[in-house]
């Protein structure tokens, strides 16, 4: 095992051992917050829109700020590899597909966490690349329900970019805008 899967592994290890599944996300103490930085543009991170606590907000890819608690996330749970990814300032809520569509281009959301949840399930897929300091190894970010990764659409290096699921790159070539970093607020 290189460095970089031993890394990723302890990682994600370290992660489920302190964030047990629950059917209640906020029920998940202690958690350990970190920002989601896409690969392609490293002065942005996965943001819930206005840090709206509503069902439904939009997230987008957004300029880091701090303290960003639109910006944090938690890693809960492992069902069999797969995750949810709560945002701090809104624990009652999961990153999800809209409608749990299947499609190309659905648009990702905040919305209220439930179980099974199979669209609001993601699993760190690791792909090649060095350590950076500070954010760790990249993983693409696969959606159970679809099998679609997270993109930021038509690779954006704006602010207010949408987030969405889309297909794939091939995880040994993969494309900047679905590889992200974990990255400590």
């Amino acid at each position: 095992m290189n460095a970089m899967n031993r890394g990723l592994l302890l990682l994600v290890t370290a992660i489920t051992l302190v964030t047990p599944l629950a059917a209640s996300p906020a029920a998940a103490e202690p958690s350990i917050y970190h920002k989601l930085v896409p690969q392609h543009s490293s002065d942005k991170c996965l943001d819930v829109q206005d840090a709206s606590r509503a069902h439904g907000a939009h997230v987008l890819q957004a300029t880091c700020w701090n303290p960003g608690y639109n910006q944090q996330w938690t890693i809960v749970g492992n069902i069999n590899d797969y995750f949810k990814l709560v945002p701090k300032h809104s624990s009652d809520k999961c990153l999800d597909v809209q409608d749990a569509s299947r499609a190309h281009g659905a648009y990702v959301l905040q919305a209220t966490c439930w179980n099974p949840g199979y669209n609001q399930q993601w699993k760190l897929r690791q792909v090649p690349g060095p350590k950076w300091p500070g954010t760790g190894y990249p993983f693409q970010l696969v959606a159970r329900h679809s099998g679609l990764c997270l993109d930021v659409q038509d690779a954006s290096r704006a602010h207010g970019a949408h987030v969405l699921q889309a297909t794939c790159s091939d995880p040994a070539n993969p494309r900047a805008n679905q590889i992200w970093r974990m990255r400590t607020p």
